[in-house]
């Protein structure tokens, strides 16, 4: 893989995650994070991987990024919600989807 290609990196994260290999796609994704930390791909996907894996608060504060980065991205707020009940935080989860719902009706 060429060095300093954090698409290479989120690609192969995408790739292990699918494969099961959680960890090892959160390290490719932290690479890629590491390499463009503008970019919102990487952040979404190991919250993804850190969501299956149980780690819930991780995966939240990796979609507070995505949403940074892409205010519109209605999966992220879908995402961060779904993590948000997990743990209990039924209010928080709530805004979380009317957000999503309301950028929805926005684009209709």
């Amino acid at each position: 893989m060429r060095p300093g290609y954090a698409a290479a990196y989120n690609n192969r994260g995408v790739a292990q995650a699918k494969l099961g290999r959680l960890g090892a796609a959160v390290d490719d994704y932290d690479e890629a994070v590491r390499l463009q930390p503008e970019i919102a791909e990487p952040y979404f996907n190991r919250g993804n991987a850190k969501e299956r894996r149980g780690e819930l608060e991780e995966a939240i504060a990796d979609y507070d990024q995505v949403i940074l980065r892409r205010p519109d991205d209605i999966e992220a707020y879908r995402n961060r919600a779904v993590a948000k009940a997990e743990l209990g935080r039924t209010e928080e989860a709530r805004s979380d989807v009317d957000r999503a719902l309301a950028i929805v009706a926005g684009r209709r």
